[in-house]
């Protein structure tokens, strides 16, 4: 009884897919429209901020400051055992009481307050309990972690390191790349990389693997022919993002940015963001998607001549997002498409000109500077970091610093052990695991 009236509803809800799929585009459209015309919000669909780069670019800071993206910070340091030894830079989560952070081959939870060892959460591996790689999705709605097992399932584990069972990926569907939770229903993100077209944007199902609505991209893509002697096909990291790239033998470059958090939660909204659109948008309760967020990024902007033809000389383009209640954090990067094809002919010696930058969603002032120069604490004083890595449960911003950099920071400003506020910091040694740096308002 409970599948059919699952089926009955997935029918209804059919009925209306192309004509809410034409609104979206519709949407996206006039949001963009509106972008290119003006910054003023009055010329938006009602509800919509317009995160104004252009003044911000033309006064770029040298470093944005921790001041710019709340009022206090804490440092805690993670344990470090051969229990826990972690590798790498991961994707972190934090909620109210930990910081989950981990290998590509397991996770493991610290206490939040103090980065004491709790525990291991699972492992990789094809036994029934094992999972494709350490990289959780963290649903409020039941304190569960769920964790890619193969195309069609979902392994949930609890905080405390207990197996909670297995969600379905329907069949009929791409595996997503990222997923959010609503009650008991799952979304997931699909990608649409070069090498492997998808049209379907996201997709909305039961823990059961049912199929219960869909909504497809509103917006052209843009796909390399079939592949031909010579292409180049890869993956790279830059800053939050990955990008995937086909690049062709006469040059010709086809380019997806995959934010590490193209989906996520703030609040009880539920944000959705893609690499070459400016929209960040909120999936209603219907399952539509509303514009929330546009970039007016001015003589900056990527527009669509120039993504079609793979040029984005002095353009930016948006690599990630991260959203509390009050700030938005952004990163972009210049010159993409021209920086991808010098990365191909000298690997060791190119580089991505990254910015960062921060909206107050209250005052509506943007601040942006070179990534290069991380990130400022001018609230306790301490060291620099280079780079944010997500956004807790509780609304607070998450950097990390390897310990080699505290160690050396420590050593160049030994004044430090004089301050309270970073206390926390004296006992690390270079060998230990990062510290995190959690910064709320």
């Amino acid at each position: 009884p409970y599948d059919l009236r699952i089926d009955f509803l997935f029918l209804q809800k059919t009925k209306r897919k192309i004509m809410k799929n034409f609104v979206c585009s519709i949407l996206v459209c006039l949001c963009v429209a509106a972008c290119n015309q003006s910054s003023s919000q009055g010329d938006l669909p009602e509800g919509v901020q317009v995160i104004n780069v252009i003044p911000a670019m033309n006064n770029l800071l040298d470093r944005l400051k921790l001041s710019d993206l709340g009022n206090t910070v804490r440092y805690v340091p993670l344990e470090t055992s051969d229990s826990c030894l972690l590798t790498g830079h991961r994707r972190v989560t934090v909620n109210d009481q930990y910081i989950l952070n981990g290998t590509q081959d397991i996770l493991y939870s610290f206490d939040k307050e103090t980065g004491q060892f709790i525990v291991a959460i699972g492992h990789r591996g094809e036994d029934p309990q094992g999972y494709q790689n350490a990289a959780p999705f963290y649903n409020e709605y039941n304190d569960l972690l769920y964790f890619k097992k193969h195309r069609d399932r979902l392994q949930k584990y609890d905080v405390h390191g207990r197996y909670a069972g297995q969600a379905r990926i329907p069949a009929s569907i791409q595996t997503p790349v990222s997923f959010q939770f609503s009650d008991s229903l799952i979304m997931g993100y699909h990608d649409s990389p070069p090498y492997r077209p998808n049209r379907r944007l996201l997709s909305i199902f039961t823990e059961s693997g049912i199929l219960l609505d869909s909504v497809l991209r509103p917006y052209p893509l843009r796909f390399p022919p079939e592949d031909t002697p010579g292409d180049i096909v890869g993956i790279r990291r830059v800053g939050g993002a990955l990008l995937s790239y086909t690049m062709q033998a006469d040059g010709t470059l086809f380019m997806d940015v995959q934010s590490f958090t193209p989906l996520w939660r703030c609040g009880k909204d539920i944000r959705l963001k893609e690499g070459f659109n400016d929209t960040v948008f909120t999936l209603d309760k219907e399952y539509d998607l509303r514009p929330a967020y546009i970039f007016n990024r001015g003589k900056w902007a990527m527009k669509t001549e120039d993504w079609q033809k793979g040029k984005s000389r002095d353009k930016l383009v948006n690599l990630e997002v991260l959203e509390t209640p009050k700030k938005l954090f952004f990163q972009d990067v210049s010159d993409l498409y021209e920086a991808m094809r010098e990365a191909q002919r000298q690997p060791a010696g190119s580089g991505f000109r990254l910015f960062n930058g921060i909206y107050d969603k209250q005052s509506g002032q943007v601040r942006m500077a070179l990534a290069e120069g991380g990130i400022v604490d001018d609230l306790a004083e301490g060291p620099s970091f280079e780079n944010l890595c997500g956004v807790s449960t509780q609304g607070e911003f998450i950097g990390i610093i390897q310990a080699h950099k505290v160690v050396s920071w420590l050593e160049e400003h030994p004044e430090a052990k004089d301050n309270p506020k970073l206390a926390p910091l004296l006992e690390v040694q270079e060998e230990d695991n990062p510290v995190m740096v959690i910064v709320s308002e």
